[in-house]
């Protein structure tokens, strides 16, 4: 996954490491707010989909576990 950085020089901004240490702390708060505003959107969506259970790859996989394992990714950040 990239970084706010990466997206940035994608973005034009070929000079970087010129801007200030806090605008490049900041940009990186905002990359984390997006990231789990995202997460928690994806996570309320799956719980108002009902699915049967399905094997994929040989393991049951449960609605609640991908529910749970978003959770976690954030958590970890």
């Amino acid at each position: 996954m990239r970084d706010a950085i990466d997206m940035a020089r994608e973005a034009g901004f070929i000079h970087w490491e010129q801007f200030p240490a806090d605008y490049q702390n900041k940009l990186k708060a905002f990359e984390a707010l997006v990231r789990a505003d995202e997460r928690e959107a994806i996570r309320t969506e799956l719980t108002r989909i009902v699915i049967v259970p399905t094997f994929t790859h040989g393991t049951l996989v449960k609605l609640s576990d991908v529910d749970a394992a978003i959770r976690k990714r954030g958590e970890t950040k």
